[in-house]
């Protein structure tokens, strides 16, 4: 057992060594960095012009820092009421209302930009590095379950350090744009933020790797990626059809298989529910991993 877990951290760690040494690491944080600054920059320029609209409206003098409009109107009960409207669920909306503005508001834009970023980088690095045939020397040492669950821990290790790079230049923007603000409470929203958005996309290293475990190239592994976003895209327009038309057991099982089902649960307060949505989000990572896994097992290399 112990040989067993040796072996498959040694694999990570070379595997983030190899990422740190080639500079893949430091591309990748970029793009996560990149992505944060432009979305929380959109939200902080969208923030500020409906503030000036509101203040407007209200007659109310312009002075004052960007983002006190905003909380008072995400305290106010009229605003909860319209919110509780959309969710359907009481629960849900003290949950939400517990985390901050601005933080939320990341956490859902890191929610959709972070599964494409991984999706569109993982597969195709673990494609290529079977493809060119330098896996057989790692390969004679370890099995391959091994070698493919040592590879899948490092790709999780890095995306949840470029996601926490992320939530560091999205605290910067907001400290720089908003001033002063209550810059503790939204430091700390940004990292529950980034660790639900590192377990949402821990689902998807998994769905990545297997895809780079069964495919041929890094290209058809990109293109494999593409079709699974496609289809996760409508599957999830599926779900809320079937719950229109009055099947909703056929929709819940659909949704089961779908990560995006359980965005929310990772922001519910209650340990059954986030735990719960984590562990599926796990499972499905994981199925999707072994799959990949197992037809690398049955593949010459």
């Amino acid at each position: 057992m112990v040989t067993a877990l040796g072996q498959v951290a040694r694999v990570a760690a070379e595997e983030f060594g190899e990422a740190a040494r080639s500079r893949r690491a430091a591309v990748l944080l970029l793009l996560y960095m990149a992505a944060a600054l432009l979305t929380v920059n959109a939200v902080v320029s969208g923030l500020q012009r409906m503030e000036r609209e509101v203040r407007s409206l209200m007659g109310i003098s312009a002075e004052g820092r960007t983002g006190s409009v905003t909380e008072v109107l995400w305290q106010s009960e009229r605003f909860r009421g319209m919110l509780r409207g959309a969710v359907r669920d009481e629960a849900a909306v003290r949950d939400l209302f517990d985390a901050h503005p601005l933080a939320l508001a990341y956490g859902w834009l890191a929610f959709f930009y972070t599964p494409l970023l991984v999706l569109l980088v993982t597969p195709a690095r673990v494609a290529e590095e079977l493809a060119a045939g330098t896996a057989r020397y790692a390969l004679a040492r370890v099995s391959r379950a091994r070698w493919c669950l040592g590879k899948a821990l490092a790709h999780a290790a890095l995306t949840g350090a470029a996601v926490l790079m992320g939530a560091l230049g999205a605290w910067i923007v907001m400290r720089l744009r908003l001033g002063a603000g209550d810059g503790g409470r939204i430091a700390l929203g940004l990292l529950g933020a980034s660790l639900r958005t590192w377990v949402y996309a821990c689902a998807f290293v998994g769905l990545g790797c297997g895809l780079g475990f069964a495919a041929r190239s890094g290209g058809r592994a990109t293109a494999l990626a593409i079709l699974l976003l496609m289809a996760l895209a409508v599957g999830g327009w599926a779900g809320g059809r079937l719950d229109r038309t009055g099947r909703p057991r056929a929709a819940h099982a659909l949704r089961t298989a779908l990560p995006l089902s359980y965005r929310m649960d990772l922001w519910r307060r209650a340990p059954a529910r986030w735990g719960g949505g984590a562990l599926a989000l796990v499972a499905i990572g994981a199925l999707g991993g072994g799959a990949g896994a197992a037809r690398l097992g049955r593949k010459d290399l």
